[in-house]
């Protein structure tokens, strides 16, 4: 069959992932070259985790050799290229499948950019077998070739490329002899611009392209066979089974990125499940068993070695100091190349089969691990790294069986509890116990602020919530640990009174408005604060924090420090009549070069205006500039203020509750060494004293970008970033914590978000919390992902499947034992539906269905609470759901699907999900036929794989929602007769 492309997608985002909605046709494959530029990081190892993953949660995997990744990094221009690649796609019971890609590190809009282009491939067999990945990287060039090597034994590939230039402006052209263009995108600031290509083809090429600008590029080309490893099913009615074990990953590596080893052989069988609890429940942590054969001990946890070959070795055979302990028989391990960067010889792993001492060295025989025939693909060197895998917590695993060439990732997780069990002396096996990735997200749900602080990696972050009477802010960033200490101005206090305790909530700052009052929105926290100070007083006297440290970062890479604070009025009079402006932060440096008083720049309150003003020190002339009354807004206002200062050696800028208030040129020294905070109270400086409650401060190593000063401040005084959705929410929270793991958190349709609430709890909680606002669901899938499926997108399914026995008209028959009823458990007639806003309680919608309490009784009330954008949401959401559960349905609580027993049900065993609509049908002599439309709410599913042979499925079930109108739809969109339209 001819290899052809007939539909491509292509997406670009800033800070939002990528969900491209695509039609493919069913068992096609699908090829996916993702790039991402970020343009405000410190070190090259923040470039973005990318994974990629469809919300039918087909096995998508980056694709890689046994030696090499198709990913390429420039680390200079902060650019990534991936590809990845999905067989065999499947979407029952929708009409479009989301393909969802993830940077999960970008912070703001215009802090970087994410493209994704998305292609269907026809006529490819078999499972994917790579040839070749070759990734390539320029600098300032105008032209970028990716040699492709000579497929093995001349076979047909499908050669995919792709480039991706940090140049939007610049004209892109794919000039690659014979090959094929595939869509093209860009996006500009931060500029991104990909552009792949591809060929069918037996012989070495060169995939090339120019650009009408020099610029940098990143590119990976790969080679996959068009007629792949053929999947071979042990008989007609069982599919091909593969047991994979991520030896040597833990729970940092998404399951997308694993180079799996095959441990089929070892399979005994397996129980899972995985869904959401009861029909108005919320997520729950999956679990499931599975059964390794052990008898060899190499999945019995113990200690493993690492050593460095004192002489060359063969392909099966590795030579290590005789020292080296422990080394057992049965343990897994890797060979790495003796270099600085511990490069894999192979991403195999391999297992002890023997251990020979003689004269100081002990020759290690081993195999590969997965039971295939050979060993090393090359020779054991002097000086290669005998790498020792352990079998740990959280390994990671995952059972694919592939049906009529069809591959389904039925279940996966982590390995948490790898118990040996003992049959006989010679017999042993591990029952081992796995976690889902819901599991996996334990960190503490942060403040909106300390979130947004955190997950830009600051140098020193201080919340100042410390107890009062503690005398020193203790520094929460996780990078450093120096402290701010709380001290007196050489001059003495004066009549002003500083410590830690100072809320930061309901805080009524105007005399003449008691009702007034401000907060740090979602902070449970306190601040550290100084009052009584009077105008006489703030050139000389009162307190400040300070900190000192030798790992502040250098300015000649850029400097962001950022703060919230907070003046009520009698502290705003002692400004205004003060003889000097009060320092807000003032940074110093011991050895700045003969500097006046050793000072580099201060952000001060402009005692006139009460807006923000600057002085610098010029490191060569020494000479001391200010410049006062920036911008137009109060630096020391009325409520809490957010207040940012960026510093390069030779810019600086200000900015207040998010806005640029004044920029321009500065001579600053690199180095600085120390910090005053609301005050200055070190050997260069004294007073200056801010009355005012301080909070959040963090010092960044770089210059944050406007949008992400932005987010800070209404992260800290609106309580969430402006234009949250429901899956943009989770997406950040997933990121702040630094879940890694692959993410099908779509955002279309979904609903937008206002403040959030009080720290704490779970990212689990949060987004248990966020999908209520809508009836919708959150839950971790067969393959791993985390998924979010909102409300609106759920309304587009179809049924799935129908279960029932009239097989010949296409139903799955269930076993005996299922029972239908009218659970009055879930009849509720009055539901109250609260919405909190910025301040608080806003509305609080109760709605009662008064001919259904007549009948059944009041019933409820069912009550949530809501934090949407949308306030009148909240009432829509309190319909929607009194139209769901004020009168009783037709419930099937569970059901058990066989292959075993009925081959035909393999798609369904295997591949039914959490959130598919199914029907289930009863046909009773003499009675109408009994149809229960359902959803799933719980997937179950059990292998034997040992002695017995096996294959079920359990579903947990509850009442399908209501089918609404479809536009455009000629089934779903038809009312009176026509057709609804867009």
């Amino acid at each position: 069959m001819a290899i052809t492309v007939p539909r491509q997608w292509k997406l670009s985002e800033g800070d939002a992932d990528c969900e491209v909605i695509t039609n493919p046709t069913a068992g096609n494959w699908l090829v996916a070259v993702v790039a991402v530029r970020v343009v405000n990081l410190a070190t090259t190892e923040e470039i973005p985790e990318i994974t990629v993953g469809d919300f039918a949660r087909g096995p998508w995997e980056l694709i890689h050799t046994d030696t090499q990744w198709a990913a390429s990094t420039h680390a200079g221009a902060f650019m990534r290229m991936e590809v990845w690649v999905c067989p065999s796609v499947r979407y029952e019971g929708w009409p479009w499948l989301a393909v969802y890609s993830a940077a999960r590190q970008i912070l703001a809009f215009d802090a970087g950019s994410h493209e994704i282009v998305v292609a269907e491939v026809a006529g490819m067999t078999g499972r994917p077998t790579v040839d070749s990945v070759t990734p390539v990287t320029a600098t300032a060039a105008t032209s970028l070739s990716i040699p492709i090597p000579a497929p093995s034994g001349g076979a047909e590939c499908f050669m995919l490329a792709g480039a991706a230039i940090d140049v939007n402006s610049a004209t892109l052209t794919a000039t690659g002899s014979g090959f094929t263009a595939l869509q093209q995108l860009g996006v500009g600031a931060p500029d991104l611009k990909l552009g792949p290509q591809w060929k069918i083809t037996t012989t070495a090429q060169t995939a090339t392209w120019t650009s009408s600008a020099a610029a940098d590029w990143v590119g990976v080309a790969v080679a996959l066979r068009t007629t792949g490893t053929a999947v071979a099913q042990p008989n007609p009615n069982w599919p091909a089974t593969s047991l994979q074990i991520g030896l040597g990953y833990d729970l940092s590596t998404p399951l997308g990125k694993v180079a799996w080893t095959d441990q089929t052989a070892r399979f005994l069988g397996m129980d899972a499940d995985r869904g959401v609890q009861a029909e108005l429940g919320t997520t729950e942590q999956g679990s499931g068993v599975v059964v390794i054969d052990n008898r060899d001990g190499a999945y019995t946890t113990r200690p493993v070695a690492t050593a460095s070959a004192t002489a060359a070795g063969t392909t099966t055979t590795i030579k290590v100091p005789s020292t080296t302990a422990p080394l057992n028989v049965g343990d897994f391990f890797r060979i790495e190349l003796a270099n600085t960067d511990g490069d894999l010889k192979e991403l195999n792993v391999f297992q002890v089969t023997g251990l020979s001492t003689a004269g100081g060295t002990t020759t290690v025989t081993f195999k590969r691990a997965d039971g295939t025939p050979g060993g090393a693909k090359v020779a054991t060197a002097t000086g290669d790294v005998y790498a020792g895998v352990k079998v740990d917590l959280y390994t990671p695993w995952r059972l694919v069986m592939t049906w009529q060439g069809t591959a389904y990732v039925v279940a996966s997780g982590w390995l948490r509890d790898l118990a040996v069990s003992y049959r006989d002396a010679a017999w042993a096996q591990t029952e081992s116990t796995s976690g889902d990735a819901v599991e996996s997200l334990t960190a503490i749900n942060p403040s909106a602020l300390r979130g947004e602080i955190l997950r830009r990696f600051p140098m020193a972050y201080w919340p100042l919530d410390d107890a009062s009477g503690s005398g020193y802010a203790a520094n929460a960033s996780g990078t450093t640990s120096d402290v701010l200490m709380e001290r007196t101005s050489k001059w003495g206090a004066g009549q002003a009174q500083a410590d830690f305790g100072q809320s930061t909530q309901d805080v009524a700052s105007i005399e003449l408005q008691p009702n007034f009052k401000t907060s740090v929105r979602g902070d449970d926290g306190t601040g550290w604060g100084q009052t009584g100070g009077v105008a006489a007083d703030l050139a000389t006297k009162g307190y400040a924090l300070v900190g000192s440290s030798r790992w502040f970062p250098s300015l000649a890479n850029g400097v962001t420090i950022t703060g919230l604070a907070l003046v009520v009025d009698p502290n705003a009079d002692a400004i205004l009549n003060a003889t000097a402006d009060p320092a807000v932060v003032t940074i110093r440096n011991a050895n700045a070069g003969g500097g006046a008083r050793g000072g580099v720049f201060r952000l001060q309150v402009s005692r006139t205006t009460l807006k923000a003003s600057i002085t610098k020190w010029d490191k060569t002339t020494h000479a001391q500039t200010t410049t006062a009354d920036l911008g137009v807004l109060q630096i020391a206002g009325a409520d809490w203020r957010s207040w940012a200062l960026v510093l390069t050696q030779t810019t600086w800028a200000v900015y207040v509750d998010g806005l640029l208030q004044g920029s321009g040129s500065c001579n600053l020294p690199a180095t600085w060494t120390g910090i005053n905070i609301g005050g200055e109270a070190d050997s260069f400086g004294a007073g200056r004293t801010w009355g005012a409650t301080h909070a959040h401060i963090a010092v960044f190593a770089r210059a944050l970008t406007s949008s992400e000063i932005n987010n800070l401040h209404n992260a800290g005084t609106e309580g969430f970033v402006s234009g949250e959705e429901v899956g943009s929410r989770i997406q950040k929270k997933l990121s702040t914590t630094g879940w890694s793991g692959t993410r099908i958190i779509g955002n279309a349709y979904s609903p937008f978000v206002g403040p959030e609430g009080s720290a704490g709890g779970t990212v689990t909680d949060l987004a248990n919390e966020a999908v209520g606002y809508e009836d919708a669901l959150f839950f971790a899938d067969a393959a791993g992902q985390l998924q979010y499926r909102s409300r609106s997108m759920a309304d587009q399914q179809r049924t799935r499947v129908v279960f029932g026995d009239n097989t010949a008209g296409g139903e799955i028959p269930y076993r005996p034992g299922w029972k239908p009823s009218f659970n009055p458990s879930f009849v509720y007639n009055k539901i109250t539906v609260s919405q909190f806003g910025p301040y608080g309680l806003s509305s609080n919608n109760v709605i009662e269905d008064v001919l259904s309490s007549s009948k059944y009784g009041t019933r409820g009330p069912l009550s949530r609470e809501t934090r949407l954008g949308n306030g009148e949401r909240a009432w829509h959401l309190a319909n929607w759901l009194l139209g769901r559960y004020a009168w009783p349905q037709q419930r099937v609580e569970t059901i058990t699907i066989s292959a075993h027993a009925y081959p035909a049900a393999w798609p369904t065993v295997l591949g039914i999900e959490v959130g598919d609509l199914v029907t289930v049908m009863r046909r009773q002599i003499g009675a109408p036929a009994l149809a229960v439309p359902c959803r799933v709410l719980k997937v179950a599913p059990s292998i034997e794989y040992g002695a017995s042979v096996d294959a079920s499925v359990t579903l947990t079930l509850g009442s399908a929602p209501p089918q609404v109108p479809i536009c455009s739809d000629s089934v779903y969109g038809t009312v009176g007769g026509k057709v609804l339209a867009l």
